[in-house]
């Protein structure tokens, strides 16, 4: 008798999955603005922080990308399927962004639609 693969899965609803990702798509274009269009540039601690944000965004989309696929996608129940491995890394990138964000309000800034 051989080893037994315990692979655990978790979901997330497809209501969250795309709640993320507006969110991302949201805090993407207000950096692009911020970071690439002409015009009044923030101090450069605050730049250095929102290139890490832009960086960790887009972690957190390649993430989500990875998990948008039909095969992980349950119909009946409005679900992706997980694994503790996705899991892991989606943490650890949203957690650096909740860091990354408070740098930046402390600093006065935030990133938000007006």
């Amino acid at each position: 008798m051989g080893p037994k693969n315990n692979v655990k899965l978790y979901t997330i609803t497809e209501e969250a999955f795309l709640r993320y990702l507006l969110k991302i798509d949201i805090d993407k274009t207000i950096l692009t603005n911020v970071l690439f269009e002409e015009g009044e540039k923030p101090p450069q601690d605050i730049l250095v922080n929102l290139c890490e944000y832009f960086v960790v965004t887009i972690s957190l989309e390649d993430i989500l990308n990875d998990i948008d696929s039909p095969d992980f996608f349950n119909e009946k129940q409005k679900c992706y399927y997980v694994t503790d491995e996705i899991v892991a890394r989606f943490s650890m990138m949203l957690e650096a962004l909740v860091t990354l964000k408070q740098m930046l309000s402390r600093k006065g800034f935030s990133i938000s639609l007006h």
